[in-house]
């Protein structure tokens, strides 16, 4: 698997402590160029930050769109479900349409001009490997040239059922992230600023240990521990690989759900060794592996 990564971008704020989430209409605007009404919050996040990712990079209109989430738009189908349980009512029209994940593609498809296909792609842990994988696939059967591939966690109000949700205590930061990338085959004769050499996806300890002692010498790479990656597997996986140089991307993000495509942006913009092996796991004791590479 192989991807050049033509473009980057993301929207990544904090929440005030006081609930009060910041307003996105105008980044919609500036990002994009349009004005989109009666739409979520999920959905204005989208919007910013496939919009800044195409900002400055031309973007063919058969580009196809890649998107992902841990938990989707968790306002609207509070809402919904609120409606239909709390209330015993049927949800508005708005709130039914967008409770299906794939109304933020749409946006996002319209806001550009794309026609091509547009997908919603999702895993509970890491849902950008699996949008990422996706377009390798098409990219790789000739479907499509270009993809746009990204991935979005949102707040919701009240701020306290939000924590919940996320399993966080009151101290914790919360934020909301939006990350977004431009890719397209390793022949795609535009420069590059960077590639993806590998999105991986491992059931188990042992396979991922066979894995990376088969693939390649990771020891001048850094390695990114993922948000739900413990100490314990951070450190047996950097001896594994023969490296001591870790890198604590999320130090100084809020928490989100997703901050995988952070770690691609920021090791792209901010470092300079020649790769990085993102590693993140789930509760079922799965792992996901992302490469970087100049």
């Amino acid at each position: 698997m192989s991807l050049k990564i033509l473009a980057i971008a993301s929207y990544c704020e904090p929440i005030a402590s006081d609930g009060a989430l910041p307003e996105l209409k105008e980044m919609v605007k500036i990002s994009t160029g349009v004005v989109v009404r009666r739409v979520t919050r999920f959905v204005q996040l989208a919007l910013i930050g496939a919009g800044r990712c195409c900002e400055n990079v031309e973007v063919a209109p058969d580009t196809g769109v890649y998107f992902s989430s841990c938990r989707g738009d968790t306002e609207v189908t509070a809402s919904l479900l609120e409606d239909l349980i709390s209330r015993k009512e049927l949800p508005s029209p708005v709130t039914f349409v967008n409770s299906v994940s794939n109304a933020a593609c749409f946006h996002v498809a319209r806001a550009l001009g794309l026609h091509d296909r547009n997908n919603f792609v999702t895993n509970r842990f890491d849902p950008i490997v699996a949008a990422l994988t996706t377009a390798y696939v098409d990219i790789t059967r000739g479907e499509i040239a270009t993809a746009l591939v990204g991935s979005v966690d949102s707040a919701s109000a009240p701020l306290a059922r939000h924590r919940q949700r996320l399993q966080v205590n009151t101290s914790t930061v919360i934020g909301e992230g939006s990350h977004w990338m431009l890719v397209a085959s390793p022949s795609d004769p535009r420069k590059g600023i960077g590639t993806i050499p590998g999105a991986h996806n491992f059931s188990g300890w042992e396979q991922l240990q066979a894995w990376l002692v088969g693939t390649g010498d990771y020891g001048n790479w850094l390695l990114a521990p993922g948000q739900h990656l413990s100490e314990t597997d951070a450190n047996r996986i950097a001896e594994l690989i023969g490296t001591t140089a870790c890198f604590d991307y999320s130090r100084n993000l809020p928490y989100y759900d997703s901050q995988t495509g952070a770690a691609i942006e920021q090791f792209i913009r901010e470092r300079n060794e020649p790769g990085m092996l993102h590693v993140n796991s789930d509760p079922a004791g799965r792992y996901s592996v992302v490469l970087v590479e100049r």
